[in-house]
């Protein structure tokens, strides 16, 4: 019966040990969410581009290509020929190559130039295709899909007309003003950078760019005028990159040799899940300050519990003397701090993983969504049982100096306490 005390001295003292138990159970609920939250992160950045094995661009790094081609950061490190592009999808290990166009941008979001199989080839997070919210894809030369992120920014809606700018700041002094676009669609929120994208066919790159000499604005003689440029449907020559996907995985390697020795002009092909591991490696030491910020907030939570037991022990002094007249030990009232710092870790760490586990399971919808992390399934998993254990751990010591506190207390000093 002497290890039903420690149920029943919390029993006594329910508003007090509430509180301790809410702020442990919000230190270790932010320690989970910090942790659920990395990892989800590490998960959605891994997955922004699935399905495509291979990324091909003029010779250069490979970080720096995959930020241009999939994140639209940077500036293009230089052009390659559609001959490329055309020779590549003659190989036989080809699926697919869809060539684009990066150099220009709207309101400072990227102009993507692409062709009609973009849409269709390009995927995301365990294979999710792009899909239309509002409109239909491009279907005139001056037609534009907007990322959704462009769209609600921006406030635009199908049939808007915009302008493109020429370069990539934020914002543009030379302006293609004299050929606007139509918003023909609008895209699905994806939580990836397509999100802040604005698509348009390589057709409409070269004509907004074909009478452009020397990276200065055509004349009023020199001009091609829209309906010039729709007559001539001119091809692209040259575009910024090729994403190509493979019927194999296993001739990645043997193509990425081939294109590094490219013999007509010297490209790069790198893998994007390879590259984005190397980019994970940079923001390890982030996430350790992560961690460690919470780890020191499940600390001060702890001390605080083992400063409010060794409070109570003076208010419960008398307490500890009735109980050793009565046949309890040392070891006894030890135990009983002991037992008590345990169970107010153990419940708090318990009430914060589940109200956790409650908020993913209701807002995962909503993070996706809003903020492009995949939460994934929320179930315990055995590193929560980890987490219980560590907490139970971290309780015992914090409680051994209220034990010790307690185990020296003799009866003359509990009877001598004021009531």
């Amino acid at each position: 019966m002497i290890w039903l005390l420690p149920v029943k001295s919390i029993a006594t003292r329910r508003f007090a040990t509430g509180l301790i138990i809410l702020a442990i159970a919000s230190s270790f609920a932010l320690l989970i969410a910090v942790e659920k939250l990395r990892v989800a992160a590490r998960t959605s950045f891994l997955s922004t581009i699935s399905g495509t094995d291979l990324i091909i661009g003029p010779r250069g790094g490979g970080v720096e290509l995959l930020l241009q081609t999939v994140f639209y950061s940077g500036q293009p490190q230089g052009l390659l020929s559609m001959n490329v592009v055309e020779l590549l999808r003659q190989r036989p290990e080809v699926a697919w190559a869809e060539p684009i166009s990066l150099g220009d941008a709207h309101r400072g979001f990227p102009v993507v130039g692409t062709d009609k199989g973009f849409l269709d080839h390009y995927a995301y997070r365990d294979g999710r295709k792009l899909v239309l919210a509002h409109g239909k894809t491009n279907g005139d030369l001056f037609d534009a899909t907007l990322g959704s992120e462009v769209a609600a920014r921006l406030g635009y809606d199908v049939g808007a007309k915009i302008v493109i700018g020429h370069g990539t700041g934020q914002t543009s002094f030379l302006t293609h003003d004299d050929k606007p676009f139509r918003i023909a669609g609008i895209l699905q929120p994806t939580g990836t950078p397509i999100d802040q994208a604005v698509l348009i066919s390589l057709q409409a790159i070269e004509a907004l760019h074909r009478d452009w000499q020397g990276g200065a604005r055509p004349t009023d003689a020199t001009g091609i005028s829209t309906g010039g440029a729709r007559a001539g449907r001119p091809d692209q020559q040259r575009v910024t990159a090729v994403m190509v996907g493979l019927r194999s995985k296993f001739h990645a390697l043997s193509l990425m040799r081939a294109i590094n020795e490219w013999p007509d002009e010297p490209l790069t092909a790198i893998m994007p899940g390879v590259v984005m591991q190397e980019l994970i490696g940079l923001t390890r030491p982030f996430e350790a300050a992560l961690r460690l910020v919470s780890l020191c907030v499940v600390a001060v939570a702890l001390a605080g519990m083992a400063a409010a037991i060794l409070a109570s022990l003076e208010s419960r002094r008398k307490e500890m003397a009735i109980l050793r007249a009565v046949g309890a030990s040392p070891f006894h009232i030890g135990g009983l701090m002991l037992a008590e710092a345990v169970f107010l870790a153990t419940s708090g760490a318990a009430a914060g993983m589940l109200a956790v586990y409650a908020t993913l399971w209701a807002g995962r919808s909503h993070v996706d969504r809003l903020f492009g992390l995949s939460i994934g399934t929320v179930s315990p998993s055995p590193d929560d049982l980890l987490w219980i254990i560590a907490a139970a751990l971290s309780g015992a010591l914090a409680g051994l100096i209220p034990a010790m506190r307690a185990y020296r207390l003799s009866v003359a000093d509990g009877l001598a306490a004021p009531a």
